[in-house]
């Protein structure tokens, strides 16, 4: 029972779309009674369906506070990032009036309650388009991402193993310090493809989000549930390449928006954890070398896959 309920407090998911993000909630002011019958008065309020003394509930709860509570084959990602560009996550149901107030923005960024989001939706789906090309550029087969990141075909389906939350941004209301973001717009041409040029009269207005200072604006966290050494392998080679700039986030990419920069990382496996600090490295020896045997089984792994395939 403890246990379940220092779960509820550090959240659990409900409903559908789990893996995206979606139904993530917490519990707020939980607490536990206990009836101690070696206790005459435990005794007495169990009989009269009183509540026991609340210092004994908050006495056992102690015991497991700050505790993490994982899965020793969970392969938990977690790690801050700041913004090298600008980044866009489309609402394609919010209007809001650029500066001379005649007309909407042509594109602003997606809102949750008061607050800029970036959906587990975006997120997952750039992480594993990335996995694809990843596995392509090395040779890979990568038949094994369906059984990783779930498929839906025809009337087969099969549930993802790799969960993603959703990552909510400071902004200047919430959090007007180093790594909070805010909404400016921005007036940009459009090309006329026929002949290259610009066409007349014809700008588009955007509202992109940039960070002030170079702090943390964005933390992501990725779960793999039942991980095996080659999915921790692929998820160091996902958090690499965010890491260095390499996979940009959200709309409008080939104008330079959704890049990161890597601030720091910590990797949960089997009992172990992974801190990666400057440049992404780990300064422990027996840590590193743990690390990149979870790249090699990657490789080993998917050869042989696609070997008995």
């Amino acid at each position: 029972l403890l246990l379940l309920l220092e779960k509820m407090q550090q959240g659990i998911s409900l409903g559908a779309i789990t893996a995206k993000g979606f139904g993530k909630v917490k519990a707020e002011n939980v607490a536990a009674g206990f009836y101690d019958f070696h206790q005459k008065e435990d005794i007495l309020s169990w009989l009269r369906q009183s509540d026991p003394k609340p210092e004994q509930a908050s006495d056992r709860m102690a015991r497991n506070s700050g505790k993490r509570l994982e899965v020793l084959d969970d392969c938990i990602v977690e790690a801050a990032f700041a913004f090298r560009t600008s980044v866009i996550i489309r609402d394609y149901n919010r209007k809001e009036r650029n500066s001379t107030g005649k007309k909407d923005f042509n594109a602003v960024s997606l809102k949750s309650g008061n607050r800029y989001v970036l959906p587990g939706t975006t997120l997952k789906g750039v992480l594993r388009h990335h996995a694809e090309y990843l596995l392509q550029r090395m040779g890979l087969d990568d038949g094994f991402l369906e059984n990783l990141m779930g498929y839906s075909k025809d009337k087969a389906k099969k549930k993802s193993r790799f969960m993603v939350d959703e990552s909510l941004l400071d902004d200047d209301d919430t959090n007007p310090k180093n790594g909070s973001v805010h909404a400016a717009g921005q007036t940009r041409i459009r090309i006329d493809r026929l002949t290259g040029g610009v066409m007349d009269t014809a700008l588009m207005d955007s509202k992109p989000l940039w960070q002030k200072g170079n702090g943390a604006a964005f933390r992501l966290r990725f779960i793999i549930r039942k991980a095996e050494a080659r999915d921790v392998g692929l998820a160091l080679f996902l958090l690499r390449d965010l890491w260095q700039g390499r996979v940009a986030i959200g709309g409008e990419k080939s104008v330079g928006r959704g890049t990161l920069q890597g601030l720091e990382g910590v990797v949960h496996y089997r009992g172990q954890t992974y801190h990666l600090g400057e440049n992404g490295k780990v300064a422990d020896e027996k840590l590193r070398k743990d690390l990149e045997g979870y790249a090699a089984a990657l490789r080993n792994g998917a050869k042989k896959e696609a070997t008995a395939k």
